[in-house]
């Protein structure tokens, strides 16, 4: 049995789900600038292959193997600088004395 003034288990379940959670500041400025960066696009995949220092010639690749635009961009996102892999093959061949 309840404590005497305090409400059983059962109507503290049904009060927590009767009241919606507010939705803070931050998480509504979140959502306009996830809700923009989905429908606005910042830079083209030429420009990320750029960046990386992959040729461009590979986005038109992409599109010949049907790779959808946000995995190639996830690809190229998470692949490594071709100027940063040379820089660290460079030192490390130095380390071997190669």
């Amino acid at each position: 049995m309840a404590e005497a003034g305090r409400p059983g288990r059962a109507r503290i379940v049904e009060s927590l789900h009767q009241t919606k959670p507010q939705r803070s500041r931050t998480s509504q400025n979140l959502d306009r600038v996830e809700e923009a960066a989905c429908t606005q696009s910042f830079l083209t995949q030429e420009d990320m292959l750029k960046l990386q220092g992959i040729p461009t010639e590979h986005a038109s690749v992409a599109k010949e193997l049907q790779i959808p635009s946000r995995v190639l961009a996830g690809m190229i996102g998470n692949g490594i600088s071709v100027d940063v892999l040379e820089v660290i093959l460079a030192r490390l061949l130095t380390a071997l004395g190669k």
